[in-house]
């Protein structure tokens, strides 16, 4: 056998050897995908170089001749040495990309094997994208309970508890807690649940596991930035939300002799605007003189764009708007002076009470929920009212639960203590 072709054998097994190893190391010995790869191109690299610079040199016995050399093997089989080199290459490379192709089995594995998971439904004071508050919760709650799951071939990955957030407003989640309590592990909202829906759960199985505030808010009024109001009183808001009052001119303004239609929009469902309904009138239903709109982020674009407007929204919302885009109708309880939220001197005891309110919590259970998601909606719970939890409330313009704005009931289902 000539030393070209023997030296090209050894390599070509050598690599399919390295192949083996890999797959040894990898199932057998269970070593991480990535360091095998490097631990096999590093023992091939090394017996390359050996085979390669052994035997180099000229030949002393060997006597010259006359012409040009014959063909060596090589030469005579060029074609298959550059396909065999190429295969050969081409498995040693896949090596390195293999913990790469590994991690798709990733995906697959959550798919077939899904981390426990919660679902939080209710006020999207709370649970709105816009205000990112929940988001940052989720994010830091799953932080501090993440854990290792060890996955054959691939290693070791971290897994997280799925939190699952819907922001469909305080009542339209009291009565889905109603409707399917299983399907709710934690209901958030921006009112107590009142006593017929805290028997209409239970009567569906449901039992409220733990249940406290977890802040307080504070509601601002809000209409578009060309409207030129002075400071208004609870009555003025009273009147024009009964619809009395139906027109800006109405309220004796001098700059607002010419006539401005009052156009107020309003979230059905919404725990905010049953605030408002209960503190300022004694509508039950939804007024015909109401404009409806779905969301917080529609009732604002609509405000900023429309002149006369009128909307009522939590101060933590209105801090994701552009300042100078509308501006808050600044109110005047009794005979204190008014006072701006926005201000940092702003004196909750100036402001009207009626717009201050818990913001709740619920940790639902029932035969049909899970143990393990009840531990977590429990432990989300726990986090929530920590200091972490907490902080990320007040960051968002929130009241603690533990410093309240003014002195407020809190109302919690029979049975169950503030805890």
């Amino acid at each position: 056998m000539e030393p070209g072709f023997r030296k090209f054998v050894l390599n070509i097994g050598f690599a399919f050897v390295c192949i083996a190893l890999f797959f040894l190391l990898v199932f057998v010995f269970r070593l991480h995908t990535e360091a095998s790869a490097a631990l096999c191109m590093a023992i091939y690299g090394i017996v390359f170089l050996v085979i390669f610079l052994s035997g180099r040199g000229t030949q002393r016995n060997e006597e010259p001749r006359e012409g040009p050399p014959p063909p060596g093997w090589g030469q005579r089989h060029l074609p298959l040495l550059i396909f065999l080199a190429t295969l050969s290459g081409s498995l040693l490379g896949a090596l390195g990309s293999l913990s790469e192709a590994l991690n798709l089995l990733v995906p697959v594995w959550e798919m077939l094997y899904p981390a426990p998971q919660i679902r939080a439904v209710g006020s999207n004071t709370i649970l709105g994208d816009r205000l990112q508050m929940a988001a940052q919760w989720k994010k830091e709650f799953q932080e501090l309970n993440k854990w290792q799951e060890k996955i054959p071939i691939v290693g070791n990955i971290y897994r997280v508890y799925n939190v699952e957030f819907s922001a469909i407003g305080s009542l339209k989640g009291i009565r889905e807690a109603k409707e399917r309590v299983e399907n709710v592990h934690v209901l958030l909202t921006s009112e107590p649940v009142p006593d017929e829906d805290s028997a209409g759960i239970r009567e569906k199985g449901g039992r409220f596991h733990r249940a406290a505030e977890i802040g307080y808010d504070l509601i601002v009024f809000v209409t578009d930035k060309n409207n030129p109001l002075p400071v208004l009183t609870a009555e003025d808001i009273r009147r024009i939300l009964r619809g009395k009052l139906k027109d800006w001119s109405q309220l004796g303004f001098s700059r607002s002799a010419v006539s401005k239609p009052i156009v107020i929009y309003a979230r059905k469902g919404s725990g905010t605007t049953d605030v408002v309904l209960q503190a300022f009138t004694d509508f039950e239903t939804f007024p015909e003189h109401f404009t409806e709109c779905d969301s917080n982020s529609d009732c604002l674009n609509r405000t900023v764009g429309t002149s006369g407007s009128l909307y009522w929204v939590s101060l933590s919302w209105l801090y994701t708007q552009p300042a100078d885009y509308m501006q808050v109708i600044l109110l005047q309880a009794g005979d204190t002076p008014p006072t701006n939220p926005y201000d940092e001197s702003f004196n909750p005891a100036w402001y009207p009470s009626e717009l201050f309110r818990p913001l709740y919590m619920y940790v639902l259970n029932s035969d049909r929920t899970g143990p393990e998601s009840l531990k977590i909606a429990d432990e989300f719970f726990k986090f929530v009212r920590g200091v972490r939890g907490q902080k990320i409330l007040e960051q968002h313009h929130f009241y603690t639960y533990f410093n309240p704005p003014t002195r407020m009931d809190i109302r919690l289902p029979e049975g169950i203590e503030n805890r």
